[in-house]
C-alpha cells in the first residue's frame, strides 16, 4: 500500500518551528534592547548628575565672583580714601608752612639779611620722595591690617552634594554637615 505523506501536517509543524525560532530571536532582541535601554538610562542619570554638579559649580563661581568683586571694590575704596587723606594732609602742611612764613612779616631790610631759603616754602620737604613716603605709609597700614585684622564675613562654598557646606573665613575653615532641609540658599549671599 502506498502512503501519501500528509503535507498539511508537515507544513504546520514547519510553521510552528519557524514561529518558535522567530519568538526566540525576538526574545533575545528584546533582552538586548532592555540592556541597551538600561545603559542609556544609567548614562542619562550620570549626565543629569553632571549637569546638576555643573549648575552648582557655576552658582558657586558666581557667588564667589560677587564676593571677590565686593572685596576688591572695598579695598580700592579704602586705598582711595587713604590717598585722599594723605593728599589733604600734604596740602595742609604746605598751607601751614605758607601761613607761618607769611606771619613772619619780614620787612625788606630784614629779608636782605636772612637767607632767601628761609623766606620760601621748603619744596623739597614736601615733594622729595613723596611717592616713596606715601608708599611706605600705605605698606605699614596693609601689613598691620593683614597681621592683626581678619575679615570675618563668611564665604560659603557648596560642595557637589546636599548635606555638606564649607564656610570659609579668612584665617579659618569651618566644615558644617547639615541636613537637607537646612541648606542655605546661597543665591541670597
Amino acid at each position: 500500500m502506498f502512503h501519501m505523506p500528509v503535507p498539511e501536517r508537515n507544513h504546520k509543524m514547519q510553521d510552528i518551528h519557524n514561529i518558535m525560532e522567530y519568538l526566540e530571536i525576538q526574545q533575545e532582541q528584546i533582552k538586548e534592547i532592555k540592556n541597551t535601554l538600561a545603559v542609556i538610562k544609567t548614562g542619562m542619570e550620570s549626565l543629569e548628575d553632571l549637569n546638576l554638579t555643573c549648575y552648582e559649580t557655576n552658582l558657586d563661581m558666581k557667588t564667589q565672583a560677587q564676593y571677590i568683586e565686593k572685596k576688591i571694590r572695598k579695598q580700592f575704596q579704602d586705598l582711595h580714601q587713604f590717598l585722599e587723606e594723605e593728599q589733604e594732609a600734604r596740602i595742609s602742611a604746605v598751607m601751614n608752612e605758607k601761613q607761618s612764613k607769611m606771619k613772619m612779616n619780614i620787612g625788606p631790610i630784614q629779608a636782605h639779611r636772612l637767607e632767601p631759603k628761609l623766606l620760601r616754602i621748603d619744596e623739597s620737604k614736601h615733594l622729595d620722595n613723596l611717592k616713596l613716603t606715601v608708599w611706605k605709609k600705605m605698606e605699614m597700614i596693609v601689613v598691620k591690617n593683614e597681621t592683626f585684622h581678619y575679615d570675618l564675613e563668611p564665604f560659603f562654598v557648596m560642595v557637589g552634594f546636599i548635606g555638606l557646606v564649607i564656610v570659609l573665613v579668612i584665617g579659618l575653615v569651618i566644615l558644617l554637615v547639615i541636613s537637607q532641609e537646612s541648606v542655605p540658599d546661597i543665591r541670597s549671599f
